[in-house]
C-alpha cells in the first residue's frame, strides 16, 4: 500500500502486464461488516427465575404503596438485579404480557387507592359484624361515602391472579 502513494500515472503501452497484475494485487477494498440488528422477537421463556423476579418486584412496589408502571419497575429491577436480562422498557412490557399481567383501562369506573391501614379496619370491622351478627344484634346501616378525585385511576395493572392493589394519595380534591 506504500507503493500506492508514491504511485504516478502511465499510459497503459508503458506498462507491462506483471506491473498491472502486481497493483491488482496490492489494492484492497475494505468489506464493510454487516450492521448489527438488535431488537426482534423475545425469547418464548426466560428462566423461571427471571419469572419470579419481575413478579418479586411488582408485588414489592405493591407492598411500598408505589403505583406499578413499567418504568418503575423496570428501574426497581435493574437496581436489584444489574445483569437483568430485558434491556428495554418495550420488551419488560412486551413480557410482562406474556406472563399474564394486563394492563386494563376501566371505563367510566374508578379505582379507589387504598392503603394497608384502610384495609386493616376493613378486616377489624367485618370481624365485628360477624360476632354482632352470630349474637342476633340488630343492625342499621348510616351510607356516608366519600371518595377525592386524586385517590382514583382509571387504568391499572393486574397479575395474572388478578392482584394489583394501588397506592393511597396524600392530597385532596
Amino acid at each position: 500500500s506504500s507503493s500506492l502513494a508514491n504511485f504516478t500515472p502511465t499510459t497503459h503501452r508503458n506498462r507491462s502486464s506483471s506491473q498491472i497484475r502486481s497493483l491488482q494485487r496490492e489494492i484492497t477494498v475494505p468489506v464493510a461488516k454487516p450492521p448489527q440488528i438488535r431488537g426482534g422477537n423475545l425469547p418464548k421463556t426466560f428462566s423461571e427465575e427471571v419469572e419470579n423476579a419481575i413478579r418479586h418486584q411488582f408485588h414489592v412496589l405493591l407492598t411500598k404503596k408505589v403505583y406499578p408502571t413499567v418504568e418503575i419497575l423496570f428501574n426497581q429491577l435493574h437496581v436489584a438485579y444489574p445483569d437483568f436480562p430485558l434491556l428495554s422498557k418495550t420488551s419488560l412490557r412486551e413480557y410482562m404480557h406474556m406472563l399474564g399481567f394486563t394492563f386494563k383501562q376501566i371505563s367510566n369506573t374508578k379505582i379507589p387507592l387504598e392503603g394497608i391501614e384502610i384495609e386493616a379496619q376493613r378486616a377489624i370491622f367485618y370481624r365485628k359484624m360477624d360476632n354482632l351478627r352470630s349474637t342476633g344484634a340488630h343492625i342499621f346501616y348510616h351510607d356516608e361515602t366519600w371518595s377525592n378525585a386524586s385517590e382514583e385511576k382509571r387504568s391499572i395493572w393486574f397479575s395474572d391472579t388478578g392482584e394489583g392493589r394501588s397506592r393511597k394519595s396524600d392530597g385532596k380534591g
